[in-house]
């Protein structure tokens, strides 16, 4: 390794399993949408429901685990509960995100793809169809992958 090469880090560095952890949260879904959204800036829960379709027991469940994993931050406006998203890292993570998936501000709408570029929605589809099994309590592929022979013809 020559001196000029930065150091590769440790698989069990603090840095590394910090990252590791966040991208996992991110990882799911509704949690990367809320995000996403959270892009354009704070964002009361109400609103938040009905932009994402999500009911709120389930908003609120990704909304907590995010908040507990400090990638969001909350406060009480009126009656409201408002979140945005943590400055930094976070935010950083999330506009990259949108950025090369082609996430615009109405792409955090779970169903569609609107704003998404071509490139970006055969890459989401791809990724859908790959050979991952998704864990059948939690839905996170993290969990648990199982690996497929390739039966496509080379030919």
């Amino acid at each position: 390794m020559s001196a000029e090469t930065p150091p590769v880090a440790e698989a069990a560095s603090p840095s590394v399993i910090a990252a590791a952890n966040c991208l996992r949260i991110m990882g799911h879904p509704s949690r990367l949408a809320i995000a996403a959204l959270l892009l354009e800036g704070p964002c009361a829960v109400s609103v938040m429901e009905s932009r994402l379709k999500l009911r709120q027991p389930n908003l609120s469940q990704h909304l907590g685990l995010l908040r507990d994993a400090n990638l969001l931050v909350s406060r009480r406006q009126a009656k409201a509960v408002v979140y945005e998203l943590a400055d930094g890292v976070v935010r950083e993570l999330v506009s990259s995100i949108a950025r090369l998936f082609g996430l615009g501000q109405t792409a955090a709408v779970l169903p569609g793809t609107a704003g998404a570029s071509a490139q970006a929605i055969e890459s989401s589809r791809a990724v859908a169809q790959s050979p991952v099994s998704l864990h059948r309590e939690t839905g996170e592929a993290s969990v648990f992958a199982r690996m497929v022979p390739d039966t496509r013809d080379r030919s």
